[in-house]
């Protein structure tokens, strides 16, 4: 059962690449976990998930966003604890923290798993947990084979836990981004990260206390770090040419870029608006899915706002509440068809995370890199 399924993904992603797959014979149960989850991470799923869903598959999906399936074949079940473990609502000052931000997570997630269990959706997820063939999850967090997605890319802890340890001379880490190739400070540096965050996170708080939580439930359940080494496949949104190379096991397997889609026509009035800005152009400035605008400092907003009125293009800014004192060259929302936005031409994008300089990339649209750290 085991290769089988495995072989039914692979079939899934060549599928993507080289056109439509006959479906196959028989339909598999897949249980999705993303319980703890980013809209950015939700985009990387969608693709993978659409595929299986079209090709027969019956999908499950517990998920604390709503993602908009309206497939026949995929039941969501989604949960708002979210909302009341709002830890990462304010990204300007989760980078203030200390422990790289890290310590942010030994509130949420012992909380969250906690409150999780006592969802009555996913206590009746537990009780027919024997009828999946597949179970596919955030990397982040058997009987039936055990396949994650990491949305961030190459993860140096989950490499180490499948016993390929990244060198640390060369091998970024996500919260380290030094130029390459590394100066012997920066390897120092990026050594001491190498180390830091897995004593930090498996050792020291995050897996111990969500472990507390989860065998309080499940007395009988192996344990977390266990249950991570015993993976069978993780599909990492990275690509070699537009990130360090890295090498690999043949479980690990990139999929970057998997969610990058050809443009769809733009709303009218947006379509309007934007040729508008005639051959001045136009700047599409988001901060992604985490970081959220409003809960931007006063002096940089303020910052951002007489620096878009000094400029001749027209500025798209994403930007989550009510803001005074835009100028009539800015628009903002609190959503953008971004795809769609990016494609268009005479465009630079600015700040976001890895989905949105993949779509930058795919699209051909200039990119501008700003650090929240």
């Amino acid at each position: 059962m085991k290769a089988v399924a495995l072989c039914m993904l692979a079939f899934v992603l060549v599928g993507r690449t080289t056109g439509d797959l006959q479906p196959p014979e028989r339909s598999y149960k897949i249980l999705v976990l993303i319980p703890v989850t980013f809209k950015s991470h939700t985009i990387v799923f969608k693709p993978l998930l659409e595929a299986l869903a079209a090709r027969g598959h019956n999908i499950d999906i517990l998920s604390s966003l709503p993602l908009g399936f309206k497939h026949p074949n995929v039941t969501e079940i989604y949960h708002d604890l979210m909302q009341k473990h709002k830890h990462l609502d304010d990204m300007f000052e989760f980078r203030k923290a200390s422990a790289g931000g890290l310590e942010i997570f030994k509130d949420l997630l012992p909380g969250l798993a906690k409150d999780l269990y006592k969802v009555p959706a996913v206590k009746k997820l537990y009780e027919k947990r024997k009828d999946f063939d597949l179970i596919v999850t955030d990397h982040l967090f058997n009987e039936v084979p055990f396949i994650t997605v990491a949305p961030p890319g190459m993860d140096h802890r989950q490499s180490a836990a499948f016993g390929n340890v990244l060198n640390p001379s060369y091998a970024p880490t996500f919260l380290g981004s030094y130029p390459l190739p590394m100066s012997l400070w920066h390897r120092l540096m990026n050594t001491c990260i190498h180390l830091w965050i897995p004593f930090i996170w498996r050792i020291w708080f995050v897996v111990p206390l969500v472990q507390k939580e989860i065998s309080a439930y499940f007395p009988d359940l192996p344990p977390l770090l266990e249950l991570e080494r015993n993976q069978s496949l993780t599909l990492m949104n990275t690509q070699f040419s537009i990130a360090t190379p890295l090498p690999l096991l043949p479980l690990q397997v990139e999929v970057g870029a998997m969610h990058c889609r050809p443009a769809k026509p733009l709303p009218k009035d947006l379509e309007s608006w934007l040729a508008g800005a005639g051959s001045a152009g136009v700047i599409y400035f988001s901060l992604g899915s985490i970081a959220r605008s409003e809960t931007m400092p006063p002096e940089y907003r303020q910052a951002f706002l007489e620096a878009f009125r000094r400029l001749p293009q027209r500025v798209l800014w994403k930007y989550e509440g009510e803001l005074e004192g835009v100028s009539d060259n800015v628009r903002i929302s609190s959503w953008f068809p971004q795809q769609d936005v990016l494609a268009k031409e005479g465009k630079v994008s600015s700040p976001g995370g890895l989905i949105k300089l993949q779509e930058s990339i795919f699209h051909r649209t200039p990119f501008l890199v700003s650090h929240l750290r």
